[in-house]
């Protein structure tokens, strides 16, 4: 038997755990424990990709109203709302007696409304601003003179 320099002779009681197959070289601990890190990387992935999948919870075509709560006697009273959210990006159009708005923004993770527009004739008359639920969302609207609130429910 070799003898390397340094080395502490095995035990009896290292030679029979190397017997039975219970003593692991360095090398088999250092790929195990790579292996352990794959699956977490793996797994991380798959948390990932199932979060991109959540992202479209908001997706659907909804409808409902807005009206007016602070303004002259120009603001819009009241009108009816239909939107779109694909992918989380927010579209669609709003309408009244005399006028048509166009609804654009995004609805993020936790269903926020993101960077929301109220335009008429290719302008941004007002900031919208709210939140989406599993089946209804609502939330305010802010031009320069006149603001109010809006409701909308998911349309099945």
């Amino acid at each position: 038997m070799h003898r390397i320099a340094g080395a502490v002779p095995p035990t009896r009681r290292t030679a029979y755990a190397i017997s039975r197959g219970h003593y692991q070289r360095p090398l088999v601990l250092v790929i195990r424990a790579g292996l352990a890190l794959l699956v977490l990387l793996v797994a991380g992935c798959a948390a990932q990709n199932a979060a991109v999948v959540e992202d479209d919870a908001w997706d659907g075509r909804w409808v409902g109203y807005f009206g007016s709560s602070v303004g002259p006697l120009g603001c819009p009273p009241r009108g009816v709302m239909d939107v779109a959210v694909e992918a989380g990006r927010l579209s669609g159009g709003a309408h009244g007696e005399n006028f048509v708005i166009v609804v654009t923004g995004a609805v993020g993770e936790t269903g926020a409304i993101e960077d929301g527009v109220f335009r008429r004739d290719n302008r941004a008359v007002a900031i919208m601003t709210g939140t989406f639920g599993a089946s209804s969302a609502a939330g305010r609207w802010q031009g320069a003179s006149c603001e109010g609130i809006w409701s909308l429910q998911r349309f099945r």
